[in-house]
């Protein structure tokens, strides 16, 4: 069983993410469902998005502003 690993830098990152989101147009709930932290991979999780193009941009979006980043 791997350790638990807490960053709370994250918490800031989703801050970052939900205010680049809604500066583009996508709005929490009707665009996307949640930004979710996700601790073992130090990463966020944009959930919930309905529509495929939005997917795209928003996935594009996180790219920019986390090259560095896995993709999912």
């Amino acid at each position: 069983m791997s350790e638990f690993r807490f960053y709370p830098e994250l918490f800031e990152d989703r801050t970052r993410v939900m205010e680049s989101l809604s500066s583009r147009g996508f709005e929490w709930l009707s665009h996307y469902s949640s930004v979710d932290i996700i601790h073992e991979e130090h990463g966020l999780e944009v959930c919930g998005i309905h529509d495929e193009e939005d997917a795209e941009s928003i996935r594009a979006l996180l790219h920019r502003l986390y090259p560095s980043w896995h993709r999912g």
